[in-house]
């Protein structure tokens, strides 16, 4: 799920003739799975409540090269530019 909104948030800056650097699609992987983890990441269990994952954990798995209000500012662009379109379509 990640990868989806990576490569359309990527292909729409594509389109839009933006340059991303190296360290922006970085921000944008980390970011990503960030807002995967938290609208995706519940526990297999039903009995079990889903454990929250903090910004400041995916600051720290960047080895501290992002801060965690730069990855909820890219989480925000991310969602910005896909429209909040995050939810797969499902069959009826």
């Amino acid at each position: 799920i990640y990868m989806n909104y990576l490569d359309r948030y990527v292909s729409t800056c594509l389109s839009r003739g933006e340059d991303l650097s190296r360290r922006d699609f970085q921000l944008a992987a980390v970011s990503s799975l960030y807002l995967a983890m938290k609208l995706h990441g519940e526990a297999d269990d039903p009995n079990k409540k889903p454990r929250k994952i903090s910004a400041f954990t995916f600051a720290s798995l960047s080895r501290n090269i992002f801060l965690a209000e730069t990855i909820e500012e890219m989480e925000i662009e991310i969602l910005s530019t896909l429209n909040w379109r995050v939810n797969p379509p499902t069959a009826a």
